[in-house]
């Protein structure tokens, strides 16, 4: 069940007004590399090990940069730092230019058994524009999808086909996982 964020505005150019948050950063020259925008920080503990999916309704407006990157734009982002003090990100795809009214935009990200922080951002990384976030909220789905590691000699290892997330490197049909190895052509591996 989707439980609602209650986010936290941080700086001068983000309010709050009848539901929307609004994130206005002005064009500068060499923009430098932060992500404006409302946020919150929320107990780990809750997330160990769950998979979770975090939405929200966003309309921009001019988002642009004058640096080049595929973390440039309008996003939700998901940090956490692990207990090796390793900090790690989940970023939705960034919003560039101008939407046509409104649209949902949603993120998963599956977690480690063990986390010392979490917090999520909505907001605008290394550019300008506007950003308008209404509805932000943040659901644990039933079944985690971990990343799987098997070694070149395992053999045989019966894994649930469902339980693989293979974004834009594979696909998932029945019992059978497809996996495209990026950079190296007409290679592609099946598991059933």
């Amino acid at each position: 069940e989707p439980c609602p964020l209650e986010l936290k505005v941080p700086s001068s150019e983000t309010n709050f007004n009848d539901g929307v948050y609004t994130v206005i950063v002005p064009q500068q020259e060499n923009i430098p590399n932060r992500v404006i925008g409302p946020s919150i920080a929320l107990n780990p503990d809750k997330f160990l090990g769950k998979r979770i999916r975090v939405s929200a309704e966003m309309r921009y407006t001019g988002i642009r940069s004058d640096v080049a990157g595929a973390h440039i734009g309008a996003k939700i982002l998901v940090i956490w730092k692990k207990s090796n003090d390793m900090v790690r990100y989940c970023p939705s795809p960034s919003l560039l230019g101008s939407s046509n009214g409104w649209q949902k935009i949603e993120l998963d990200c599956t977690f480690p058994a063990k986390m010392k922080s979490l917090n999520f951002v909505l907001g605008i990384q290394q550019a300008w524009g506007k950003l308008e976030i209404r509805n932000p909220q943040y659901e644990i789905l039933d079944e985690p999808r971990i990343p799987v590691r098997i070694p070149a000699k395992a053999g045989i290892v019966p894994l649930k086909a469902s339980l693989f997330e293979c974004g834009q490197f594979g696909t998932v049909n029945g019992d059978t996982v497809t996996v495209r190895v990026p950079g190296k052509a007409g290679i592609t591996n099946q598991t059933r």
